[in-house]
């Protein structure tokens, strides 16, 4: 999914209103590829430190059902809060 898409937009603007709360600066990185499915790679992949988010969209879930070899199904990226 392109930077410019809704998850795009949504990351954006969640990360420049977060700033206060967290005191720092949010950094948004878009990962486009593979119908999302590098950035869902990489977020399983990340350090458990809650300091990656995923602003994911309906290929979260979609991804998988099509493509049975998908390499991070959205059931192998748990809950970090």
């Amino acid at each position: 999914m392109p930077a410019s898409g809704s998850p795009g937009a949504v990351a954006r603007v969640s990360g420049a209103r977060m700033l206060g709360p967290l005191g720092r600066p949010v950094v948004v990185e878009a990962c486009p590829g593979g119908g999302g499915n590098l950035a869902f790679e990489h977020v399983a992949r990340a350090a458990p430190d809650g300091h990656t988010w995923l602003v994911g969209w309906i290929s979260l879930a979609v991804n998988p059902a099509l493509n049975p070899a998908c390499p991070m199904p959205c059931c192998a990226i748990p809950p970090r809060w």
